[in-house]
């Protein structure tokens, strides 16, 4: 699948990519779900990205509210290269629950490569991300930056709320706030983090990370 489609509605440029190739391609609607509680997997560009691969693409709008909400896509199980986005990815208020709000991808358990984010990610959830809320045990993300805030309820980081895969080569440079210590990168690592960094002045905070342990 290829070309241009723009819109307003909570299927952007797709709702769920399973199985097709997406190229040079762009979506610039807000993505908007109609009930907090019930609105899964919205991203700018894509709700879902369950089994094709896209490359060289874009999307400029914001996206929420609800739960497993990017700037990009809000769900990622295939690979992701040289795309990025300019949304806000705006979580649930007040759910009290497992948010998984990213500012490129809500949540991540394959490839993303060479990838970047510029807006804010945003909710009173668990696992918020200025990059990834939460990047899972088969999720490597490589060569990819993330210029916006982040702020939730816990597992809040400048890149990645919470992370269980590999981070490599990877920054942040916005601030990450939450009711209780602010961390410049990630909350909770259970994985790897290797060769990666965060703006100590802008995030106004020394510790990068809350738990588990980096390289490089």
């Amino acid at each position: 699948m290829t070309g241009v489609q723009t819109c307003a509605l909570p299927i952007c440029f797709v709702g769920n990519n399973d199985g097709g190739i997406i190229l040079n391609s762009y979506s610039n609607g807000d993505v908007l779900g109609s009930d907090p509680g019930s609105s899964y997997y919205l991203g700018g560009f894509a709700g879902k990205n369950s089994g094709g691969a896209v490359n060289n693409s874009y999307s400029t709008g914001d996206a929420g509210i609800g739960r497993y909400i990017g700037g990009f896509v809000g769900q990622n199980q295939a690979p992701i290269m040289n795309s990025y986005s300019t949304g806000t990815a705006i979580g649930a208020k007040d759910l009290g629950t497992e948010g998984n709000i990213g500012g490129f991808a809500g949540w991540n358990d394959n490839d993303i490569t060479s990838c970047y984010s510029t807006g804010p990610a945003t909710g009173d959830d668990v696992g918020v991300g200025g990059f990834v809320g939460s990047n899972k045990a088969t999720g490597n993300v490589v060569n990819c930056y993330a210029l916006g805030s982040s702020t939730g309820n816990s597992n809040v980081g400048g890149f990645a709320g919470s992370n269980a895969g590999s981070i490599v080569n990877s920054y942040c440079t916005g601030p990450s706030r939450n009711p209780g210590t602010d961390y410049g990168f990630a909350e909770a690592n259970s994985g790897t983090i290797t060769d990666c960094f965060w703006d100590t002045t802008i995030s106004e905070t020394l510790t990068g990370i809350g738990s588990g342990s980096t390289t490089g």
